[in-house]
């Protein structure tokens, strides 16, 4: 079971579901399942009706798991390319030459060159949801200035990777994690429906040549590119075999399943095409008038997609492979191959041959309306694809890698927020003396941050996932206390007959320091208004001073989720602050660590004081102390030595 893929390719008009095992890289198929929704539930590969799609593929699933004593919980799906964007960038990180380049590394630079291209998006598209990447492919690697086909095992200094991503808005994958939520599934991987039919079709030597490979459906028409050893470009066009329909509904006055029958048929041997119209007359048309009625739509079909291809490919390709059901229609390649420009044995129906990468149980699975299931099922377990999705963390589009164990934390150091911006600086207290008695006076609090989730309120250790919004309110540092010797003398019962700092007459809105002595004479029998005169020393002639008052803490009311993201507040200097310092080794260097108010700090301050891009992910990262095991929320003491780093 462990072993076993399920792959479904829910499609517009129908869901196929394969069952097969990996073995010597190659994927074995055993059993497969079709069903066709009873009503249109999707248009343009956008699920519409969730339920009726998901009882398409809980019978499916039923149907498969029954017949092979399996309870099927996982699965590999594949999306449409509504709405997709594609980038193309790339990523370059200095190395170690004195090792050797693994696959943890490897995986490493194609995460980190996933989140440079979901930077590229610009912030004036006005993007309306949050992008996931659902595909993508290396174009190339260069070790030090030479490229490579994998850098795997070797040794250099710079290397840099060229990868081309697929981006599709998470509100048209949604439907899809829905319909595998509602028939008891949880999706292994994802990837895109061009992807998994070049995967199945082109395989990786072959990729040298120029060749493109259209993935006709019922709602869209994706295509794939390979040129140079690597894919490099996907589109869609949302023109496909639901437009031919239609056509010969309108042309035909009959319903849309009449309609797909009469479609169906144009690819059968039969001559003559019998059906019933809605006026409920049975009729008899030949296969060539019904080719004649479809062939403006079969015009403008291969028109958008020619053009496409031309677009993206930067001229005509030198082969094209078409799959999926609508490209079973007569003359379609005939057609596809004079709007490229390219000669008619240069365009073929793709699938009808066996694989190179996958060995099927049946040949009923050689046609090109099993090319896409097939190559999901491929593509789940012989590329690796990577389950990535994406949030956003105060307004910043992040790319994380899907895990059980994703937190809040996670994407925090991912963007680059320092613990201090949530913890806040308590102020240092000042320590002084009143008439030879030890008083110490303490300022404002700080204001620690807060952290919510899709506008709840969250923890450090809150899950996360696809398309979440995080924000993050800074906390406020504390502010020293304001304590002026007027304050002071206002809290005497009585009289205040004379005051001194250090032996020294002071303005009254002086402002008590750290060890400052204050001596106040009072006469508690005497009324505080009458007061001695020139207790204090005259203020220069100028604007006068206003005295300041010992504030009082107010009560922090709850935070509102803003809807912008807030800056990080602008640190300001304490004044004469009373800080100590500890001695703690951090990654093989000592360093002096300040610690405020005599309190511990906490291991996650440590992250200030290492070089640890957190944006360009390693793998995990260890923590310890003192050579054990390590949280963030763990005292630090003085003499500790503490490592952080990554786990390639």
């Amino acid at each position: 079971m462990n072993d076993t893929v399920f792959a479904l390719d829910i499609g517009t008009r129908s869901v196929v579901g394969i069952l097969g095992t990996v073995t010597d890289d190659s994927f074995s198929v055993f059993d497969y399942e079709q069903r066709f929704h009873k009503k249109r539930a999707m248009r343009d590969g956008q699920i519409e009706d969730i339920a009726l799609v998901a009882k398409t593929a809980s019978e499916i699933k039923e149907a498969l798991g029954e017949r092979n004593g399996m309870n099927l919980t996982k699965v590999s799906i594949a999306a449409a390319g509504r709405s997709l964007k594609t980038l193309r960038t790339t990523f370059e990180q200095g190395m170690n030459e004195d090792k050797k380049i693994t696959s943890e590394l490897i995986r490493s630079l194609e995460f980190s060159a996933i989140s440079a291209a979901l930077d590229e998006f610009s912030p004036d598209d006005e993007l309306l949801d949050t992008y996931s990447c659902v595909g993508y492919d290396v174009v190339s690697y260069k070790l030090d200035g030479y490229p490579l086909a994998t850098p795997l095992g070797h040794r250099g200094r710079h290397i840099v990777i060229e990868i081309i991503a697929a981006f599709l808005p998470f509100s048209v994958i949604r439907s899809l994690y829905s319909v595998t939520a509602l028939c008891g599934l949880t999706v292994e991987s994802l990837t895109l429906e061009p992807i998994a039919a070049i995967n199945a079709v082109v395989p990786q030597d072959v990729r040298l040549l120029n060749i493109a490979i259209t993935d006709i459906g019922a709602g869209t028409s994706d295509i794939g590119i390979s040129k140079n050893g690597s894919i490099v470009a996907y589109d869609m066009v949302t023109f496909a075999g639901d437009e031919v329909t239609e056509c010969l509904m309108k042309s035909y006055l009959v319903d849309f399943d009449t309609g797909e029958s009469i479609k169906f048929k144009l690819s059968k041997e039969n001559s003559l095409i019998t059906f019933t119209d809605i006026m409920g007359l049975s009729r008899s048309c030949s296969k060539e008038d019904v080719l004649a009625v479809i062939d403006p739509v079969l015009d403008s079909l291969c028109s958008a997609v020619a053009e496409n291809i031309v677009k993206i490919n930067g001229g005509p390709p030198t082969a094209l492979f078409l799959v999926g059901g609508g490209s079973q229609i007569p003359g379609l390649p005939l057609k596809m191959a004079g709007k490229l420009g390219i000669p008619e044995d240069h365009v073929t129906l793709g699938g009808r041959r066996p694989y190179r990468n996958i060995a099927l149980h049946t040949d009923k699975l050689l046609t090109p309306e099993y090319v896409t299931p097939l190559g999901i099922g491929a593509t789940s377990r012989l590329t690796h694809v990577h389950d990535l999705f994406s949030l956003t963390v105060n307004g910043e589009k992040l790319m994380l890698p899907a895990s059980e164990n994703v937190k809040v934390l996670d994407a925090l150091l991912l963007a680059g927020i320092k613990a201090s911006n949530l913890m806040g600086r308590t102020p240092a207290t000042v320590t002084y003396y009143l008439n030879n008695e030890k008083k110490t006076a303490r300022g404002i609090p700080p204001v620690p941050g807060e952290i919510f989730v899709n506008k709840e309120r969250a923890a450090l250790d809150t899950p996360v996932r696809q398309g979440d919004e995080i924000i993050v309110l800074f906390a406020q540092d504390g502010k020293p206390p304001q304590l002026s010797v007027s304050g002071i003398c206002a809290a005497f019962d009585g009289a205040v007959l004379s005051v001194t700092v250090n032996d020294k007459k002071v303005r009254k809105d002086y402002q008590v320091r750290a060890g400052d002595r204050v001596m106040v004479s009072f006469d508690s029998e005497r009324p505080a208004s009458d007061a001695a005169s020139g207790i204090f020393e005259e203020p220069p002639d100028i604007a006068p001073v206003t005295p300041a008052e010992e504030p009082a803490a107010e009560p922090v009311t709850p935070a509102e989720v803003p809807d912008t993201a807030p800056e990080p507040p602008a640190e300001e200097p304490d004044a004469e602050p009373d800080v100590r310092v500890m001695r703690i080794c951090v990654n093989g260097d000592w360093k002096d660590i300040p610690v405020n108010d005599g309190e511990p700090p906490l291991f996650i301050d440590m992250l200030n004081f290492v070089d640890i891009d957190t944006k360009k992910a390693r793998g995990d990262l260890i923590l310890s102390i003192n050579g054990s095991s390590a949280s963030y929320t763990d005292s630090v003491l003085d003499g500790d030595k503490v490592d952080i780093m990554w786990s390639e």
